[in-house]
């Protein structure tokens, strides 16, 4: 939570109390994606499932509330900062990457995959002729996904 500044905080802490209509101390899963996808983020109902699975509850308090709001703000939500992230890790300017290298990538770093879901990612984006991943096209999937 130390990455929230302290409006950040504010504004966070009444949007929660706002969302909390039976004044429990606490909002449910879905109310968060709500809450995301305000903020303009790019935040599936898979992505929302997959929290609350972690957290192995329907609801969440606002301590966790702001946790997981600290962490989605840390996220790349543009095609910029993926794009900068694949300049960082493969060289600037490099267009496509190995199967091998993508799939290293995806179960190393960030939100780590396992090896078949990397698999279903490279099935999902499909390869270019030479039988490499096109990084714009993995980076469009993203987005399209989300």
């Amino acid at each position: 939570m130390s990455s929230l500044t302290e409006e950040q905080k504010k504004k966070f802490k009444a949007t929660f109390k706002h969302y909390d209509k039976d004044k429990d101390g606490q909002i449910t899963f879905e109310e968060l994606g709500q809450i995301l996808r305000g903020m303009g983020r790019n935040t599936t109902d898979v992505e929302i499932y997959q929290m609350q699975q972690i957290h192995g509850s329907d609801k969440l308090d606002e301590a966790t509330y702001l946790a997981l709001l600290a962490q989605k703000l840390q996220e790349p939500d543009s095609v910029e900062e993926i794009q900068k992230a694949f300049d960082t890790f493969f060289g600037p300017g490099k267009t496509t990457i190995t199967v091998d290298e993508f799939k290293a990538m995806m179960m190393e770093f960030g939100e780590r995959v396992s090896e078949d879901e990397a698999d279903e990612l490279v099935k999902d984006i499909g390869l270019n002729k030479e039988g490499c991943i096109d990084i714009k096209r993995f980076i469009d999937h993203v987005f399209e996904s989300k």
